[in-house]
Parts: C-alpha cells; structure tokens; sequence
C-alpha cells in the first residue's frame, strides 16, 4: 500500500486496528482492502478487521469481503502457496459460516464421525453448507455415499 493510501484508511478508522502502517509494523503482515474491511495478511495467516471504513457493518457484507480476502490470498499472490492456514479477526460478530471455518469444522465432524462410519448403517445429517465438502471428505475416507429417501 502507498502513503497515501495508509492515510486515507487512517483517516477513515473507526477502531485502533484500522491503523494499517500499526498493524502491518506489529505483525510483519502486508495490509490490505477488499470492499470496505482491512485485512493484513502474511504467508500463512489473515487478519480481518470486521468493522468496516465506510458504512454501517453487515453480517452478509463482511462475510463476503472475508471470502474475498481469502481467495485473493489462496490464489492471487504467485509467492502464497497453499491455504490460509490461521484466520484471525476482530469484529462485531465472526462470520462462523465463511468458507474457512466450514471447511475447518468439516475435518473435525469427519474425525468424530469416523468410529460410526466405520461401524456402517450411519446416516449423516449436517447442514447444506457442509455438504460439499464433507462428501469429498468422507469419500477420500474410503466411504460410500449413497442418497437415502
């Protein structure tokens, strides 16, 4: 980010961590923007600022600039390899169904399903915004899904 840029989202902040050149000083991580929320992000991390520089927060905005911010790092920046390994963030309410913690609860509900799954006739009921994933998961188990009605 130019100067200016860290002045103009300086003059914009509404909470200490909105103080970009502060953030990026203390975490080695390089700060940036998607939509109206500040991000810093280093190698294997992203911090999320959840209160935005403009407007009022949204649930549904934040959640959307979070999935943002986590593809730009997954897969626009030619010396991040891999995923987001740790997301941390500050805001008025976490998004718990951002893309990454579905993803990481998915890994989890699969270890706590397993000892089930593998003693067979299971039925496994989650939420829709689980299901791709897991399907993927359980299968690479070496589980057969089948569709029940």
């Amino acid at each position: 980010m130019t100067l200016s840029e860290l002045d103009s989202i300086l003059e914009k902040a509404s909470v200490p961590e909105h103080s970009a050149a502060f953030m990026s000083a203390m975490s080695g991580g390089e700060p940036f923007l998607e939509g109206p929320y500040l991000f810093v992000a280093a190698e294997d991390w992203l911090l999320a600022m959840g209160y935005p520089l403009a407007d009022e927060y949204r649930a549904g905005g934040f959640e959307k600039s979070l999935s943002c911010a986590q593809y730009i790092r997954r897969y626009k920046q030619a010396d991040l390899k891999g995923e987001v390994d740790q997301l941390y963030g500050t805001s008025i309410e976490f998004p718990s169904r951002s893309e990454h913690e579905i993803n990481r609860r998915d890994v989890v509900f699969l270890e706590q399903m397993r000892p089930h799954l593998e003693n067979g006739r299971c039925a496994v009921f989650v939420g829709s915004a689980h299901m791709l994933n897991l399907r993927r998961l359980i299968a690479e188990a070496g589980f057969t899904i089948r569709r029940s009605r």
